[in-house]
């Protein structure tokens, strides 16, 4: 699945993002909490044609409106490529501005809503992202 956007202007915040719900969930009706914590790695399939960061934050239910949620980098290309990312807080960090206040990898593992992918380009021009699989794995 991808995305594009095109930004008119340099942005303050901007961007596009992906929202893959975890299993259970569709994103409408009641939300199921899906239990992660038997999982120790994401394996995520991700490419940019435009930029080469994209940040990948783990939503819990309720979901961290402000993005205080565990939030990995990763460095794409425009190859569709496996990313196996450790589910730990090595990997998945609070946000610096979230000044160590949000969910943690572990509580969102207990209670995993959804996963996004965001391309949070902010300067003028076209922006994509692409997610292909995305699996947890033990």
């Amino acid at each position: 699945m991808g995305f594009s956007a095109t930004l008119a202007g340099p942005q303050a915040y901007a961007g596009a993002a992906i929202r893959v719900y975890a299993p259970g969930n569709t994103g409408t009706g009641s939300v199921t909490a899906f239990n992660a914590s038997g999982f120790t790695k994401l394996k995520i399939q991700l490419k940019s044609a435009s930029d080469g960061l994209l940040s990948i934050k783990l939503q819990p239910s309720p979901l961290a409106a402000d993005g205080c949620t565990a939030t990995a980098a990763a460095i794409v290309d425009s190859t569709m490529s496996e990313l196996v990312i450790d589910l730990t807080e090595a990997m998945f960090s609070l946000p610096s501005y979230c000044n160590g206040v949000g969910s943690t990898v572990d509580s969102v593992k207990a209670g995993l809503f959804a996963i996004d992918v965001i391309n949070g380009a902010t300067a003028t021009g076209s922006h994509d992202l692409s997610v292909g699989t995305v699996k947890l794995a033990p």
